[in-house]
């Protein structure tokens, strides 16, 4: 928070704190040691005009992948300065609700049964979206596979891949090649471009056997 609204992390705690005095934020951890992530609560939601949000994740893996959202939310903004649109996945949800446009991809499950993918993040700048997907859990092949044939065959300019896994980066560079020619022989021109690339947090040899490893596919 502190990054986002360039004060000093004093002043972000003090804010915070009044905040959740009024109960417009509820501040969550699952130990002493751990630092709090920041939700606004339902009082705040509705405050701003926004839809409240779910419960908030008490999976270490899932407050992880969220924290690395808002991180990634904040520095894309600043970076932007005001250029570009950054899109939560709230927001996307929110606009494709009011009918503003298609925000989602269908993905169909080993049933057949079709839900809604939503990215991360969509960055928007002059027409041009691009869904950004942090991907720090493994899934099964299946699934990553129907999630990468659904950006193929989507709307969005771009979908990029961000990975903490050397193992996970590979898989994925691999299916977008079987995808794209699986849509080619059913006569689908995909034109979404697909970029994959390490998570900026992960540690430098993780990084650099992520590169690695997608200079291999290529």
């Amino acid at each position: 928070m502190a990054l986002r609204f360039g004060v000093s992390v004093q002043a972000a705690r003090g804010r915070v704190r009044r905040l959740e005095g009024e109960g417009l934020v509820v501040a969550v951890r699952e130990h002493v040691s751990q630092t709090r992530a920041i939700y606004l609560s339902t009082k705040g939601a509705r405050l701003i005009g926004r839809r409240p949000k779910r419960k908030p994740p008490r999976v270490a893996v899932q407050r992880e992948h969220e924290l690395a959202i808002v991180e990634l939310a904040a520095q894309l903004e600043l970076a932007a300065d005001g250029r570009v649109e950054v899109l939560t996945e709230r927001d996307c949800r929110g606009r494709e609700v009011d009918g503003l446009g298609r925000y989602s991809v269908d993905i169909v499950d080993d049933r057949g049964i079709t839900s809604r993918r939503w990215p991360d993040l969509i960055v928007g700048h002059e027409g041009r979206r691009v869904a950004i997907e942090i991907e720090f859990a493994s899934k099964a092949a299946s699934r990553l596979a129907s999630i990468v044939a659904s950006y193929l065959a989507s709307s969005l300019a771009e979908v990029r891949f961000l990975v903490a896994s050397p193992a996970l980066a590979a898989r994925l560079a691999s299916l977008v090649v079987i995808e794209r020619g699986r849509l080619v022989n059913q006569r689908i021109t995909p034109s979404t471009a697909v970029t994959i690339a390490a998570w900026h947090g992960a540690p430098e040899p993780v990084r650099n056997e992520i590169h690695r490893r997608l200079q291999l596919g290529r």
